[in-house]
C-alpha cells in the first residue's frame, strides 16, 4: 500500500452536495465557463503575444483554485514570521494583471517568468 500525501487546497472545501445553491436553485455541476467582467473591456497590449499572455492571465483568475494567488500573501495575518526569509521576490496573479494593465512587460517571456514565480514560491512554504 503506498503512502500518499493530500495538500489541501482552497478548492478542496466546496463541500458535499449536488452542487452550490443560487437564488434558491441547486446549480449543475457541470462547467461552466467563467466571465470576470474585469477582464473583458481591457485594451489590446502591444503584441500578440501579449495578447495571449492576457488571455493566460484570464484563464489562471477564473480558475476555482486561483483565489489564494489573486493577492499577495498577507504574512502577518498568517502569521508567517519566516515568509521574506523563505520568499525574496513575491510575485501574485493581482501584480500581473495591474502590469499587463499597465502596459509594463516588454514580452511574453517576462510575463511567463512573472506567472512561474507565483507558483514557484509557494512550493518552498509547502514542502515538508
Amino acid at each position: 500500500m503506498q503512502d500518499r500525501r493530500h495538500v489541501a487546497r482552497a478548492c478542496d472545501f466546496a463541500g458535499p452536495g449536488p452542487g452550490p445553491v443560487e437564488g434558491g436553485e441547486v446549480l449543475s455541476r457541470r462547467k461552466k465557463k467563467a466571465k470576470n467582467l474585469d477582464f473583458v473591456a481591457v485594451e489590446p497590449q502591444k503584441t500578440p503575444q501579449l495578447n495571449l499572455c492576457w488571455e493566460v492571465l484570464m484563464r489562471l483568475w477564473n480558475h476555482k483554485c486561483s483565489a489564494p494567488f489573486r493577492e499577495p500573501v498577507d504574512a502577518v495575518a498568517l502569521g508567517l514570521a519566516d515568509y521574506e526569509q523563505i520568499v525574496k521576490t513575491p510575485m501574485d496573479l493581482g501584480t500581473i494583471r495591474g502590469r499587463m494593465l499597465a502596459h509594463e512587460y516588454r514580452s511574453a517571456s517576462d510575463f511567463a517568468r512573472d506567472v512561474r514565480l507565483v507558483f514557484s514560491n509557494c512550493l518552498p512554504m509547502y514542502s515538508a
